[in-house]
Parts: C-alpha cells; sequence; structure tokens
C-alpha cells in the first residue's frame, strides 16, 4: 500500500511508527513520514526503523504470495498456523469492514475482546475473525476456556455459518468457519457436550 502510494506521487517514506491515538492497550495505527522522491533530507532528518512493523509488513507479503486472489485461497492446507493472520491482515477479506482484532498486542486481551464481538457485532465477517481468534486460542491453550460455562463455541460457529452459507464471495470464510467448528466439535465432544443445533453444521464438521 505504502509502495503504491509512493509511486503515484513521486513520494519516498522515510519512517513508519506504530501509534496509539486512544491511550487505549493496543496499536492502533500507523504513522508514516513521506518526503519528495527527489528531495535531499536536511540534517535532522532520521530514518526510524519499527521492527514489529517490519515483520508485520513481511508476514502480508508472504500470505499474498501463499494465497491466491481466488475464493478457493484457503483451501491451501500447507500453512495451517497461518489463518488467523490472514484474516487479520487480508484487506480484502473484510471488504470495507474494520478488523478489530489485528493490533491487540495481548493474547488474553485479544480472546476477551474477541467474546464481545461475538456479541456485540452483527457482521458474519468480524464474527467469523472472532470465533478464529478464539479456536486458535483454545487450540493453544485449551485450561483457559471453561466450555461448561454460558460461552457456546458451537452455537456461535453455527450462527455464524448459517449467516454466511448463501454468500459466494465469503467461501473462505465459511471454509475457516467450518474448520473452527470442527475443532470446536471435537474439543466439546471430550468435554461430553455432543449436541449442536443444526445438521448441516454437523455434516461440515464430519466433511472437514
Amino acid at each position: 500500500m505504502f509502495e503504491d502510494y509512493c509511486h503515484r506521487s513521486n513520494l519516498k517514506c522515510i519512517s513508519q511508527e506504530q501509534v496509539n491515538w486512544g491511550g487505549g492497550p493496543h496499536l492502533i495505527d500507523c504513522f508514516s513520514v513521506f518526503t519528495p522522491k527527489y528531495s535531499v533530507w536536511a540534517r535532522d532528518n532520521v530514518m526510524i526503523e519499527n521492527i514489529e512493523f517490519g515483520k508485520e509488513t513481511d508476514l502480508i507479503k508472504r500470505l499474498s504470495s501463499i494465497y491466491s486472489i481466488q475464493s478457493n485461497r484457503c483451501m491451501n492446507t500447507s500453512v495451517p498456523q497461518s489463518y488467523l493472520d490472514l484474516i487479520a491482515t487480508e484487506h480484502d477479506f473484510f471488504k470495507n469492514v474494520q478488523d478489530p482484532f489485528s493490533r491487540v498486542q495481548d493474547p488474553s486481551l485479544l480472546y476477551q475482546l474477541s467474546i464481545q464481538a461475538l456479541e456485540k457485532y452483527d457482521s458474519p465477517y468480524i464474527r467469523a475473525s472472532a470465533l478464529c481468534v478464539i479456536t486458535h486460542r483454545i487450540i493453544n491453550n485449551p485450561k483457559i476456556v471453561d466450555l461448561k460455562g454460558d460461552f457456546d463455541v458451537i452455537t456461535c460457529a453455527d450462527q455464524i455459518g448459517l449467516q454466511l452459507d448463501n454468500d459466494e464471495t465469503f467461501s473462505g470464510i465459511r471454509w475457516l468457519v467450518s474448520l473452527n467448528m470442527a475443532v470446536a466439535f471435537f474439543l466439546c465432544r471430550n468435554k461430553k457436550r455432543h449436541h449442536i443445533s443444526n445438521n448441516c453444521i454437523k455434516e461440515k464438521c464430519c466433511a472437514v
């Protein structure tokens, strides 16, 4: 995005920094400084290198090369650990819907925000992203989730899957939701929780 902007505007970027405008616990924006491409830098201009921003940029570049722009881009299973990163970084997945999770640094806070998003947002795309975050957290540390509590992974996956079921544009997200349903079903089955409200969802879990 920055390279394209610079090329069209005959500029060069001399610094980039992740920033937080609101004083909250996570970084929410990128502050960039541009200068005319062929200008002579003033002596007091200093190049700022943000290592974390560079890592994020590299991740986006790698994912764009791994996943094509076709609707089946998520079917590539050679990098299964990247599916959460893909949802957080690939902007066309959400079109113009902002992903509220991509800048959160604290894993515990990320998990809590995801649960809140399932209750707060109507958009199935944001809810699908939240579900992926939650399931990813369960996979990495099952002890943090009490499956006997009010929060039911299966019910959320059921609802989101049905919301996305007729939207061919987002078949990739539907595949991710199905994957999450399968994982959640496996976890709940081990906890003696067999109930899934929709037979179609059961079939998707079995297929995955």
